[in-house]
Order: C-alpha cells, then sequence, then structure tokens
C-alpha cells in the first residue's frame, strides 16, 4: 500500500523536497537555484534534484539503500560541506523527506499507510546516518587540505580562488 502510494506520488513528492532542500539555501541563492534547472549553468540545483530522485527511489526499492545511493550521496553531501551549514542543518535535508511524505499523502493516510510506515521511516534513518558518515568524511578532507596549505604556504598563493578560504574565514568568526 505504502510503497504503491509513494510510486503513484513521486513526482509531488520530489518536487516538494526539492523545494524544502533548495530553501535552506540563502534567500537569493535559493530562488535562482529553484528557478534554473539547466545542469551547467547551475550544477547545485542539478546535483540536489538528481541526488534526492535517486535517494527516493532506492529507498522505495528492496534491498540495501547505502550501496545504492552512496555514490550519489557524496556528490551531493560533498557540495554542503564546502558551504556554510551547520552540521545538523547539512543533513536535515534527509529527514524533510518524511514530513513531506506525510504531507503529500495527507488524504490517502490508511491503517495499512500507518502500519508500512515505520519500514519506510528505518530507510530515511539509515540513509541519514550514511549522510552524516559523508559529511564528517568531506569535512574531514577539507580540513586536511587546509593543513596543508597552512604547512607549505601555498595558502598565500591561492587564497582568493580556494574553498579552505571560506572555512578559514568562519574560523575567524567563530573565535570572535
Amino acid at each position: 500500500m505504502l510503497k504503491k502510494l509513494l510510486q503513484e506520488k513521486r513526482s509531488d513528492i520530489l518536487d516538494s523536497w526539492a523545494d524544502k532542500v533548495l530553501s535552506t539555501y540563502a534567500e537569493e541563492g535559493a530562488t535562482l537555484l529553484k528557478k534554473i534547472t539547466d545542469q551547467f549553468a547551475n550544477p547545485v540545483g542539478h546535483k540536489v534534484r538528481k541526488g534526492i530522485e535517486e535517494i527516493y527511489d532506492a529507498i522505495l526499492d528492496q534491498g540495501d539503500v547505502a550501496d545504492r545511493v552512496y555514490p550519489v550521496m557524496e556528490d551531493l553531501v560533498m557540495v554542503r560541506a564546502v558551504q556554510t551549514f551547520k552540521p545538523s542543518d547539512a543533513i536535515s535535508f534527509i529527514f524533510d523527506l518524511k514530513e513531506v511524505v506525510l504531507s503529500e499523502c495527507n488524504k490517502e493516510r490508511s491503517a495499512d499507510f500507518y502500519k508500512e510506515l515505520p519500514a519506510f521511516y528505518a530507510k530515511v534513518d539509515a540513509v541519514a546516518l550514511l549522510v552524516f558518515d559523508l559529511y564528517m568524511a568531506s569535512r574531514e578532507r577539507i580540513y586536511q587540505i587546509r593543513i596543508r596549505e597552512l604547512k607549505s604556504g601555498s595558502y598565500v598563493l591561492t587564497d582568493s580562488a580556494c574553498p579552505s578560504t571560506l572555512l578559514r574565514e568562519r574560523m575567524n568568526r567563530e573565535r570572535n
């Protein structure tokens, strides 16, 4: 029952979920990320849409979700790891799927729906744990790059073009 309903509502759920995920960005950026659908003009928006679509399909399918979504999640999480999100905000988009499903399936809820919901939630939670692991690994890589830059002195040469500049500025702000 639930799987069939989630397949029928797939398009609406993905649209709502993408909207929630893209709304986590700054207001001006979120507007552009939602509007522009071309993957070359809007690579972040494209990665988000493609990523959540793959995640959703993997959650609905039988089998191990982690194996199927790992490559897609790695790209999606890496994008969020280099931005100024707090860790909880960076990974919370996975949990938004639960809210979106309840909202989109509001009229069709039945006893069977609620019986099958815990298994669906368990898969979402499994993906959230994977996202957390990937986020932390991405942040660790960023810090390792920054440490190598500082040790080699190359940060002086690359500061204006390197993503780690954002991290240094953020650390300075947090200290003050």
